[in-house]
């Protein structure tokens, strides 16, 4: 057995989305695997937040006061000053391996490194990031060029860094992707229970919907996908539409383009929803849709299938090699391929039932366990 640091920081955030879920869910399968001797680290200012912390995992929680700390996490300088006190106590360690789920690490350290990396929207789509990118890049070109391995979550991840960052790093990376609860997303809930929980998010009975969900922000081209709602809504379509995510970078617009259609009663935009919700709108969902412009995986589709549900999603980044067949592939930049793809699901229950199969077959390929194993191989192998 190895003695392995594992830097947790990621499942900090009190409203876990993707990295963060990633991060608690192959943490909690290595701890329950028991193959090496975990100790999980992260940085809580002034103890401020009741972390959801991974079960029978040693943990070091620092609580140093910092005066300087950002609130939301924002990658800048002062974020980096912070995070550096986490340091202080990881350089007095002595394990064999030091993950470090965020990237980023200490200048000396006793043991080797490995990172991960999700995505490099940074790169893709500098636009809409709303941190420090010069800092960003310092601290990530150093991690990559101090780290033993580079672990990402899936091949389009993969090429991304090489792209951007030079093949130098090939060798490094190996790919680790999410995985699913299976059980988790087949559950059943009653159908009293089912009813309250729609009627509690604006949801009728009788409501056929489609449903999207992940940040409001360009990255996952929200706009688009009301604009193809609203013109397949003029085929006199009982279809309705539902939103879930936090507020992003092109919030307002966002609103905007609700406010200003003809079928915005057939539109309802929620915020964050619990997991408990999520998982009930997608059992009750006839298509889930997800254009995103880019994604370092595409978690949402492997949610959807494993509950049953026929996807459209981008033809583009990673998000073909999650879907395979399971699915419609559109042009995200298309309103009229993703209304005509809305269309072909919304009228044919054939092609529904089909995709439903086929997604049952692709889901099986991503699982915590699988995920928690290739990562084992990693660490023994190093």
């Amino acid at each position: 057995m190895k003695d392995i640091y594992l830097d947790i920081q990621p499942i900090w955030s009190k409203k876990k989305t993707g990295i963060g879920w990633y991060t608690y869910k192959i943490v909690e399968r290595l701890v329950e695997n028991n193959k090496n001797n975990y100790i999980g680290g992260l940085f809580n200012p002034c103890g401020i937040r009741k972390v959801d912390k991974v079960k029978n995992l040693k943990y070091k929680e620092i609580k140093y006061f910092w005066p300087y700390f950002n609130y939301c996490g924002v990658f800048n300088k002062k974020f980096f000053k912070w995070k550096f006190l986490s340091f202080n106590f990881i350089t007095k360690t002595n394990c064999d391996i030091y993950h470090f789920f965020n990237f980023v690490i200490p200048d000396k350290i006793n043991g080797k490194i490995i990172i991960t990396i999700h995505d490099t929207i940074h790169k893709v789509m500098p636009e809409n990031i709303n941190f420090d990118i010069e800092e960003f890049e310092k601290q990530i070109k150093k991690s990559l060029e101090k780290s033993n391995v580079i672990v990402t979550v899936s091949n389009s991840a993969k090429e991304d860094i090489i792209k951007y960052y030079g093949k130098k790093y090939e060798n490094k990376i190996k790919i680790v992707e999410p995985g699913v609860d299976l059980d988790k997303y087949k559950q059943e809930f009653s159908a009293k229970y089912t009813k309250e929980i729609l009627y509690k998010l604006g949801i009728k009975e009788n409501d056929e919907f489609m449903f999207t969900i992940g940040t409001l922000q360009k990255r996952k081209n929200i706009l688009n996908i009301i604009k193809a709602f609203n013109k397949y809504k003029e085929n006199n379509s009982k279809l309705k539409l539902i939103i879930a995510g936090n507020p992003g970078d092109n919030y307002q617009e966002i609103i905007n383009e609700y406010n200003n259609s003809k079928y915005k009663n057939d539109i309802k935009i929620l915020n964050y929803i619990s997991e408990e919700e999520k998982i009930i709108l997608y059992r009750n969902t006839k298509i889930f849709i997800f254009p995103s412009l880019y994604e370092g995986f595409g978690m949402p589709i492997v949610e959807a299938m494993a509950t049953g549900v026929p996807v459209i999603t981008s033809n583009i980044s990673s998000m073909p090699e999650v879907l395979g067949d399971a699915g419609i592939l559109v042009n995200p930049y298309s309103i009229e391929e993703i209304s005509k793809a809305i269309e072909k699901y919304d009228t044919n229950e054939k092609l529904r039932k089909e995709s439903v199969e086929k997604g049952y077959i692709q889901c099986q390929k991503f699982t915590w366990e699988n995920s928690a194993k290739k990562l084992e191989k990693i660490y023994k192998e190093m």
